[in-house]
């Protein structure tokens, strides 16, 4: 009897997997649903009718089937993982979190990688660098080691622990060479201790790969300012500008740049863009009155 059942599900789930993949998504969601109400003890039909639904854009629909599932199937860790995965998937952090709370880890160690980069992206970095480093130590030949070892290194660096964060990083670099956000951080490290040649050289090698994000380029001007490479600085500030969405810092940056050649006009027109686009830049504004005062000044040394 149990195995005619099992055969009856089996048969019935290829069924509903030819019409789906045959574009009748209808006819598949109704087969779907028949198979939840008739087999009550056997979750796959629920993740099949969530996934479709999630790939027509009905997030809440999925959602809804989603808590239905967990309540249909307490506790059980296959589909507690499949839930907080899903939530993971669409950066709904909490709610992966409070999925997964409790959740046996040994069950799956991926587990302990979800956790971690969803607990980093709400901010308790003590909690994600634990868990990660409890998936490097339970999974080193996982695909996902090179990510751990980044996002420790991210938390180790915004809790102030500088020299456990490089340890991460550069191993990371190891694992994932092409990966431009390790080097990205690698520059922020290196710039926090003062080490600018470093942290320009990975900033550099971060930009070169292909980082492209305004923190990116706004994180490489505060290095090449601070290394006094203002020929770097300005020529990223020009390229930025004129290929990528608005920055207060950049346009700051570059007016620092051609005020200290005296180019007063050029230097107030970026400082008057930078404070449009951020009203609350102290440094745009504090720039913007010392330009006055020193244009000012040579006004009258000329007189």
């Amino acid at each position: 009897m149990k195995n005619d059942k099992s055969f009856e599900l089996a048969h019935r789930l290829k069924r509903a997997e030819e019409f789906n993949g045959g574009g009748k998504t209808l006819h598949a969601i109704q087969m779907y649903q028949a198979i939840i109400n008739d087999f009550t003890d056997d979750p796959t039909a629920w993740y099949k009718l969530i996934d479709i639904y999630d790939k027509m854009g009905r997030r809440d629909s999925a959602i809804t089937l989603l808590e239905e599932m967990n309540e249909a199937f307490t506790n059980e860790n296959e589909v507690r993982l499949f839930t907080g995965h899903f939530y993971f998937k669409h950066q709904m952090w909490e709610d992966s979190l409070r999925t997964l709370k409790g959740f046996d880890m040994s069950f799956d160690n991926i587990a302990l990688f979800i956790c971690g980069i969803a607990f980093f992206n709400i901010g308790e970095y003590a909690e994600a660098a634990e868990n990660l480093r409890k998936f490097i130590d339970n999974e080193p030949d996982s695909a996902f080691i090179g990510e751990a070892h980044l996002y420790i290194g991210r938390s180790r660096l915004a809790l102030g622990e500088l020299n456990l964060a490089v340890s991460y990083l550069t191993r990371g670099a190891v694992l994932m060479p092409t990966n431009p956000d390790i080097y990205q951080y690698l520059a922020v490290y290196y710039y926090k201790v003062k080490m600018y040649a470093h942290a320009a050289e990975n900033i550099e090698t971060a930009l070169k790969m292909g980082a492209d994000s305004k923190e990116a380029f706004e994180l490489a001007l505060e290095i090449f300012l601070a290394a006094g490479a203002e020929a770097k600085a300005e020529k990223l500030c020009r390229s930025y500008i004129a290929e990528r969405e608005p920055s207060s810092k950049i346009y700051t940056g570059l007016a620092q740049i051609l005020l200290k050649k005296n180019l007063y006009k050029e230097s107030e027109g970026y400082l008057q863009t930078a404070i449009k686009l951020d009203p609350l830049n102290l440094g745009a504004q504090k720039l913007l009155k010392e330009l006055t005062e020193r244009r000012d000044n040579d006004l009258v040394k000329n007189l």
